[in-house]
């Protein structure tokens, strides 16, 4: 009788355990440069977009205080260092990996709504 150990792997599903663990912190690392990067384009978008006036910031937190140029750069850059330190502590773990991906789309989402908006506006 054959064990399961003598028949041929068909198929490869990749698991967990299958997988380091640093590859997976890897991938988190490389999302979150990429999330600064976008979210430094925002940042940038936002404080050009109070320039012009006629602007509405949608953040309940951030409007606020979003006539302030100091406090808006520090809550956007304290909040994203903020969630950047907790993600890579525990960047080997799959959700947080999940929860990168999402960020990273979502912070994506946001440039193309940026562009958008500009390209409206022009």
């Amino acid at each position: 009788m054959d064990s399961p150990s003598d028949i041929p792997e068909v198929c490869s599903i990749r698991s967990e355990a299958a997988e380091p663990p640093r590859v997976r912190g890897n991938r988190v690392i490389l999302l979150l440069i990429l999330v600064w990067i976008v979210g430094m384009f925002d940042l940038m978008f936002t404080l050009l977009a109070l320039n012009l006036g006629n602007f509405v910031e949608a953040n309940p937190i951030a409007a606020g205080f979003i006539h302030d140029t100091e406090a808006i750069v520090a809550f956007k850059i304290g909040a994203l260092g903020l969630a950047t330190v907790i993600l890579l502590k525990f960047r080997r773990h799959r959700f947080t990996e999940f929860c990168s991906w999402v960020i990273c789309a979502v912070h994506t989402l946001l440039a193309f709504l940026w562009l958008a908006y500009y390209f409206s506006a022009s």
